[in-house]
């Protein structure tokens, strides 16, 4: 039996007391003003999920928050450390940001970023914020926003800001194709992560978020278009009446959509779970389904566009009693042809749970026999999508190591 130490207790319980003001009165530190609220507060987006994903901050809030921090340093002065490292760096970076939310509850919300005008980020910063938004207007929210969030941790901000800079033009090349939150949500919580994997991220979760066929390309649901465009056409090809179908991808179902569903929980975890969870994800290579499907939409919608003007044609033909436009059966061959290229529905939302639920610390040896199993099989067995079923088996099944059982039925 342990011996009761009062010391490490009383020791642990000032660090929850602590933590827990931190995530309270203080979660809000270091997150950026998204908008003006009726009352006058600053809707304060938060990118570590603390209690909510947005705070409203008030002078009130402001002013309890200079209280909070000054009383965490008097009376908790061994268990802030444990907590938040250098205490003094901790207390200035509060108050750069309880001073910059004050301007920005007088002045409204900042159009542009403090890079500029804040002394903590140097000299170099407000001229690089400067060229990244006069070049790429749609990255400005960034900017600013990334401004806010790194007042906590300035060096660290311009460290991301330099990378923003380097990869400028890809990112709002991709801005736009974000439609499931604002961009600089999803982009500040792809820095949180790339600043504890820079490698990893830049050569996987990275591209594959700046592709803006990941965020267009919806992976399921071809089938039924492909087919009635093909049986339009056939009954087109007989002299029969038929209506071209219009070809809409379905909502919801691309890897883009998914992955801004799951990049603020991944954000959320530690180092060690992220670098678990990125290690699963590159192993799906999941750009090649994405490219699969692009590639199957892109012609689809051709050959419908095609076959709409076609038909139009033919009924003008028709009309006039002058002769009527050939290419119907050609359309026909190539439609049939597509269908033989019909990708399998992906599902990539589920696959990235079974990510997330093998990626926890004790799901360990589970998670290193999923990994080189993974690496072992190919991606992919006619067509369909090998690994990312076996993981997803895989983590509902919760086995253990007895992966050639799960094996079974794939190869």
């Amino acid at each position: 039996m342990k011996p009761h130490r009062p010391q490490e207790t009383r020791k642990s319980r000032t660090a929850a007391q602590v933590r827990m003001h931190l995530k309270g009165t203080l979660g809000w530190l270091e997150g950026y003003p998204a908008e003006r609220t009726a009352s006058g507060a600053l809707r304060w987006a938060v990118p570590h999920p603390s209690s909510s994903e947005h705070r409203d901050v008030d002078r009130a809030l402001v002013a309890r928050s200079v209280r909070t921090v000054k009383e965490l340093a008097s009376d908790f002065p061994e268990a802030l450390p444990e907590v938040v490292g250098d205490v003094a760096a901790f207390v200035a970076g509060a108050e750069r940001v309880t001073h910059w939310a004050g301007v920005a509850i007088r002045e409204g919300i900042p159009q542009a970023s403090v890079f500029d005008v804040e002394p903590a980020y140097g000299r170099a910063a407000g001229p690089m914020a400067r060229a990244i938004v006069e070049r790429f207007a749609a990255l400005r929210s960034t900017v600013v926003a990334l401004s806010f969030c790194g007042l906590m941790h300035p060096r660290e901000a311009v460290a991301s800001l330099s990378h923003l800079a380097a990869h400028a033009e890809a990112y709002a090349r991709a801005t736009p194709h974000l439609r499931d939150a604002p961009p600089e949500r999803v982009w500040l919580a792809l820095d949180r992560v790339r600043r504890n994997h820079p490698t990893a991220v830049t050569r996987g979760l990275e591209r594959v978020l700046l592709d803006s066929r990941a965020h267009d390309a919806g992976l399921r649901e071809g089938g039924a278009p492909a087919r009635a465009l093909h049986g339009a056409l056939k009954r087109l090809g007989k002299g029969k009446s038929a209506t071209v179908p219009s070809v809409a991808q379905p909502t919801n179902a691309s890897l883009g959509h998914a992955l801004v569903k799951w990049l603020p929980e991944l954000a959320a975890e530690d180092a060690a779970y992220q670098k678990r969870a990125l290690a699963l994800f590159d192993l799906l290579e999941p750009l090649e389904a994405v490219e699969r499907w692009h590639t199957f939409w892109e012609t689809l919608q051709l050959l419908a566009g095609r076959a709409a003007a076609l038909q139009r044609a033919m009924a003008g033909a028709q009309r006039t009693g002058t002769m009527v436009p050939r290419g119907i059966g050609e359309l026909e061959r190539k439609a049939a042809t597509l269908l033989t290229t019909l990708p399998p529905d992906e599902t990539p939302a589920r696959a990235l749970e079974a990510i997330s639920a093998l990626s926890h610390p004790e799901k360990r040896a589970v998670y290193i026999d999923v990994r080189a199993t993974l690496a072992l099989i190919p991606l992919r067995v006619e067509g369909h999508p090998l690994r990312a079923k076996l993981l997803v088996d895989w983590s509902a099944h919760r086995c253990g190591s007895d992966w050639p059982q799960l094996l079974r039925g794939f190869v």
